[in-house]
């Protein structure tokens, strides 16, 4: 994500913010951000185990131990409770609604885009598999064989 950080940090010079980047290897990512909690500001990819709203959201209730940006909001942890015993999809569904309102108006976190999950290839290849996250393992790709 170096190259979003350099955006970033070129857009808040213009502001007359200064801005410096530290790059750090994962397992530094992991101790000192993820754990340990210092840092000011980092850009990360935030995915869920699923693709349920619940994988996403659970980070940002208080208290729970993944939520490294320690994120607090009364209203949201009640909304995010009550989604956990909400009886039908509709209600759950209003429930994560009312979640990403209350993280939007808090800025909780910056959404900067969808990393792009578009693939093409040409006609014969087999093999593919389509993961929920941005991975793509081209280990399992072959071509098809051509009978005579």
């Amino acid at each position: 994500h170096v190259n979003t950080a350099q955006v970033i940090a070129q857009q808040l010079a213009a502001l007359g913010i200064r801005v410096s980047i530290k790059l750090v290897d994962w397992p530094t990512w992991i101790s000192e951000v993820y754990t340990a909690r210092r840092y000011q500001a980092t850009v990360i990819s935030i995915d869920g185990v699923t693709l349920s709203p619940r994988s996403y959201l659970f980070r940002y209730e208080t208290g729970e131990a993944r939520n490294f940006i320690n994120y607090s909001n009364p209203r949201f942890d009640d909304f995010y409770r009550r989604s956990l015993v909400a009886a039908d999809e509709e209600a759950r569904t209003a429930l994560y609604k009312d979640m990403q309102r209350v993280l939007s108006d808090d800025a909780a976190s910056v959404f900067i885009c969808d990393i792009s999950s578009a693939k093409a290839f040409r006609k014969g290849i087999k093999g593919f598999q389509q993961y929920p996250l941005y991975v793509f393992d081209a280990s399992t790709l072959y071509m098809e064989e051509k009978t005579p």
